[in-house]
């Protein structure tokens, strides 16, 4: 499990769709600043009964909170699987 807070990216990274199997999905992209000043870029994919909770809060510069799997594209991309989503 694995935590992820930051800032809901912007409107164009925020893609609804559907599954293989036919399930409603979302996906969209999370800014995470470090102590630094550096930015992290994550994608997020939501289903099933998130996808309602995203079609109501997700707005560019939100603040969130997510929790779920860590999962390493190829090409070092950063992904998470939520399976539950906080919005501040």
């Amino acid at each position: 499990m694995v935590v992820l807070q930051g800032n809901v990216g912007p409107e164009d990274s925020i893609e609804y769709g559907q599954s293989k199997k036919g399930g409603e999905t979302c996906s969209f992209m999370v800014a995470n600043d470090d102590r630094g000043g550096f930015t992290t870029w994550v994608r997020v994919n939501a289903g099933g009964g998130l996808v309602p909770i995203c079609r109501s809060y997700l707005e560019t510069g939100r603040r969130i909170v997510v929790k779920g799997s860590l999962m390493n594209r190829s090409g070092g991309t950063l992904e998470v699987l939520a399976e539950e989503l906080i919005f501040e």
